[in-house]
């Protein structure tokens, strides 16, 4: 149920068996996302007015205008993103330079 395998291992190993204690702590959390859902959608729809309030901004009047630049844009979500598409592809790198797969 809860078992997502990838094509090939990152880190080659032994390969474990699927754990039954993780895919019933998997099936809980699953379940509990559902009833925090449900238990949401459920104070929405019997509370008339609660989403029209929690839509309205309502410090607009007092919160400063703040316009961004396509520089800081770039530095602050592409630039970010790089980065951490960089050290990730490092540790992958490193993984596989000191646990070679075995032919």
């Amino acid at each position: 149920m809860a078992e997502f395998p990838l094509s090939k291992p990152v880190i080659t190993g032994s390969k474990r068996d699927a754990s039954t204690l993780g895919n019933a702590a998997y099936a809980v959390f699953v379940l509990f996302c559902f009833w925090a859902g449900s238990q949401a959608i459920n104070l929405l729809m019997n509370m008339p007015g609660l989403f029209e309030h929690l839509m309205q901004s309502s410090g607009a009047a007092t919160r400063p205008y703040v316009e961004m630049g396509f520089g800081v844009n770039i530095l602050f979500g592409l630039g970010v993103f790089t980065v951490g598409a960089l050290v990730l592809g490092a540790i992958v790198f490193a993984a596989r330079l000191f646990y070679p797969q075995r032919a």
